[in-house]
C-alpha cells in the first residue's frame, strides 16, 4: 500500500487498495480507502506519551538522541534532555526499542513523523493563548504494507472508511545491523557466582490506579499503565539491546532496581501531562505490540546446543529439524526476557528414529538465570502438539524458568531429562562434554 498518490481532503488520506473483508468469503477486491490522518498518526506514531507530545515540537529527536553509525552496529545515546519525559522502563521492551530505532534511522519514517510538527508550526493559528490547528502530516510510504482495520464499507461508492487501525504487517526497516541503546542509568550487572540479577515477577494485584483528579508531578518517573495496542510485524527485524557503556559492548548485561520496579506498580497515577505542583505519579502507556517472528536473530545463543546436534548427526546419523521460538510475554511474569532485556528463546528439535517421533526442547539460559535440563519427549498426540507447545511455553514463563512437569506428563508418553554440560558466556564447551551430551540423547532415543 502506497500513499504516493494520496490526497488530503477533510483530514483524510484517500487511496485505492486491495482489501479483504472478514465478514465475507475470503475474496480480494479493490476499494477506495478513506483513512483519517489522525488515526494513522495515532496507530503508527503515538505509541507512548513521549512520542505523542514530541510530535508537536520541532527537532526533538535530534535533541534527545545521538546516533553513531559504527562498523557492526548503530549506537544510540539517550541524552539527558529527554529524561523525565521518556520513561526509561520503555527500553526494557524489545518492541519499543525496535520501533524507536526504526523511527530514528529510517529516513522515510522519520521525515513523516517530523512533518507533524512542521505542519503544526506552518498552519497553526493563535488566538490569545490558544493554539489551534487542523491536524495534518505527510504520510509515510507504506508500499506493500498490510493494514488491519475496523471501519464501515459503503457499497454504493465502493469506499471503506476506517475507524480504527488494529495493526500493520509487512513493514520493512532497511536496517541491516544491530542497534544498541545507551543511557547513563543503564548499569552493568555485577558478576557473582555465575548468576545474574533480574527483575522479580510482578506481585499479585500490583497494578497502578488511574487518578484523574490529582495532577501528576514531572519529577516522578512515569509508570506504565495498560492501554489498547497496535500490532506491528516487520519483514526484516533487527536485534536491539541496552548497553551499559558508550563503547556499545554487546555482552553488557543490564539490570533494573527490583524495588523501584515494584514501587512503580503500586499507587495512583495520572496519565495526563505532568504539571508543577502535581501530587501523584506520572502515568504512561505502550500503544504498540511487536509480534514479529524474530527468533532467528538469537540463534547464536544456541551455538553449543547446535554443536551437540552436529555431533549427534555426525556420529549416529540422526537427522533432525530445528525451530526457534521466543517465549511469550505473560502478564505478571518477567522471565520471557533475559537479563539484557532481549527475548528468551526455546529450541524445538524433531527427530524421526526407527519410525518413532521424538521432540527435544532446550531453553536459552545463557544469562545464567537458572539451570534447566534438556527435555526429550515422545508425544501422545502429535495432532495437538502445536496447541500443547504454546501452552508449555507459557507455563515455562509462569513457573519462572522451570518445566511444567505435570503438564508434560499429561501430553507425553515418555519424558527424559538430560543435564547439559557447563557452557560459558561465549557458548564454548569442551569437546568431550559435547560428545557425552550427544551420546546421552542417543541413548534416550534407543531406550
Amino acid at each position: 500500500m502506497s500513499f504516493a498518490q494520496s490526497k488530503s481532503q477533510f483530514h483524510f488520506f484517500g487511496f485505492d487498495a486491495l482489501a479483504t473483508f472478514s465478514n465475507e468469503v475470503q475474496t480480494v477486491k479493490q476499494v477506495h480507502i478513506q483513512l483519517p490522518q489522525l488515526e494513522l498518526a495515532r496507530a503508527f506514531f503515538f505509541q507512548n506519551a513521549y512520542l505523542t507530545r514530541s510530535a508537536l515540537e520541532l527537532n526533538v529527536l535530534a535533541e534527545d538522541f545521538d546516533i553513531q553509525n559504527r562498523a557492526d552496529h548503530y549506537l544510540i545515546n539517550v541524552l539527558p534532555s529527554c529524561e523525565g519525559s521518556l520513561a526509561l522502563s520503555h527500553f526494557n521492551k524489545p518492541g519499543f526499542r525496535r520501533f524507536l530505532a526504526y523511527l530514528l534511522l529510517n529516513k522515510n519514517i522519520r521525515a513523516s513523523y517530523e512533518s507533524i510538527a512542521q505542519q503544526c508550526q506552518a498552519f497553526e493559528s493563535i488566538n490569545n493563548t490558544v493554539r489551534t490547528w487542523n491536524f495534518s502530516f505527510i504520510p509515510p510510504n507504506l508500499t506493500d504494507v498490510n493494514i488491519e482495520a475496523h471501519g464501515y464499507y459503503d457499497r454504493l461508492t465502493n469506499t471503506f472508511k476506517i475507524d480504527e487501525i488494529i495493526g500493520f504487517s509487512g513493514l520493512s526497516t532497511h536496517i541491516d545491523k544491530p542497534v544498541y541503546f545507551h543511557h547513563d542509568k543503564f548499569s552493568k550487572a555485577s558478576k557473582k557466582s555465575g548468576n545474574t540479577s533480574t527483575i522479580p515477577p510482578k506481585p499479585n494485584h500490583a497494578e497502578p490506579k488511574l487518578n484523574d483528579e490529582e495532577e501528576a508531578t514531572p519529577s516522578n518517573k512515569p509508570t506504565i499503565v495498560d492501554a489498547p495496542t497496535t500490532l506491528l510485524d516487520f519483514n526484516d527485524p533487527f536485534e536491539t539491546r541496552k548497553v551499559a557503556d558508550k563503547t556499545g559492548t554487546k555482552n553488557a548485561v543490564i539490570v533494573d532496581d527490583a524495588q523501584e520496579y515494584i514501587d512503580e506498580l503500586i499507587g495512583d497515577v495520572n496519565a495526563d501531562e505532568p504539571g508543577i505542583g502535581g501530587s501523584v505519579k506520572a502515568g504512561d502507556f505502550e500503544g504498540a505490540k511487536d509480534q514479529t517472528d524474530d527468533a532467528h536473530l538469537y540463534l547464536d545463543r544456541f551455538s553449543a546446543f547446535m554443536q551437540m546436534l552436529y555431533k549427534l548427526e555426525e556420529k549416529y546419523g540422526i537427522q533432525y529439524s530445528l525451530t526457534l521460538k521466543v517465549l511469550p510475554e505473560v502478564e505478571g511474569f518477567t522471565k520471557h526476557l533475559k537479563a539484557d532485556k532481549n527475548p528468551r528463546c526455546i529450541a524445538e528439535v524433531h527427530f524421526i528414529y526407527r519410525g518413532q517421533h521424538f521432540i527435544l526442547l532446550e531453553v536459552d539460559t545463557s544469562d545464567n538465570a537458572t539451570r534447566l535440563s534438556t527435555q526429550l519427549l515422545t508425544i501422545k498426540d502429535m495432532n495437538s502438539w502445536e496447541e500443547d507447545y504454546e501452552k508449555l511455553r507459557k507455563f515455562v514463563v509462569q513457573k519462572t524458568l522451570n518445566w511444567p512437569l505435570g503438564f508434560i506428563k499429561k501430553i507425553a508418553m515418555r519424558q527424559i531429562r538430560l543435564n547439559h554440560p557447563r557452557i560459558d558466556e561465549g557458548q564454548n564447551v569442551a569437546l568431550a562434554d559435547l560428545e557425552s551430551w550427544a551420546s546421552r540423547i542417543y541413548t534416550g532415543l534407543t531406550q
